[in-house]
């Protein structure tokens, strides 16, 4: 993403890859200590922002391509085929 981490002196941008029960989890317990809990997601291959639609099954590359779309989260990360292009914050519980 173009202009993340470009704040001198702010902490490094980190990604971790836990199932989202686990995220959930850890969320919960942040906001239970009274810190709110930032986090991005990778919305922008699920979106058809001129339609307006966001929803997971907007397109479907699999059919329209003939291929097998098979890499797990952990490789999209790694090759940057996922990025975050979506920024919110949790602030209760």
């Amino acid at each position: 993403v173009e202009m993340l981490g470009n704040v001198v002196g702010s902490r490094a941008v980190r990604y971790i890859n836990v199932p989202m029960e686990r995220l959930k989890e850890l969320a919960i317990a942040q906001m239970q200590t009274g810190e709110t809990v930032w986090f991005g997601s990778d919305v922008g291959q699920l979106s058809n922002r001129k339609a307006g639609i966001l929803a997971t099954d907007v397109y479907d590359f699999e059919s329209s391509m003939d291929i097998q779309l098979t890499q797990d989260k952990a490789g999209r990360l790694d090759y940057s085929e996922s990025l975050m292009t979506h920024a919110m914050v949790l602030t209760g519980v």
